[in-house]
């Protein structure tokens, strides 16, 4: 539904992560531009290619738009390919 969630399996997390967690679509460029447009966002995290819900490419220019994005933000872009296939 858009929103963040704790889940069951955080072993040793105390906090509640959804007061500090915003989550944007994949491939949602104008919502990345919305969510950064206060420069509030220390990092985005997402994946090359999503995985882990089928296969979800980028969009013709979606990463481009999110290093433009993310620089012009200040905010940290971290991209983390969790499945080797």
């Amino acid at each position: 539904d858009g929103r963040p969630a704790n889940r069951p399996g955080l072993a040793g997390e105390f906090r509640d992560l959804t007061r500090t967690t915003d989550v944007v679509e994949f491939n949602d460029v104008p919502a990345l531009e919305t969510a950064l447009r206060d420069q509030q966002i220390a990092c985005v995290v997402t994946e090359p290619v999503l995985t882990n819900s089928c296969m979800v490419l980028p969009d013709p220019g979606f990463h481009n738009a999110l290093r433009r994005l993310t620089r012009a933000a200040g905010t940290l872009l971290l991209i983390d390919e969790t499945h080797t296939i």
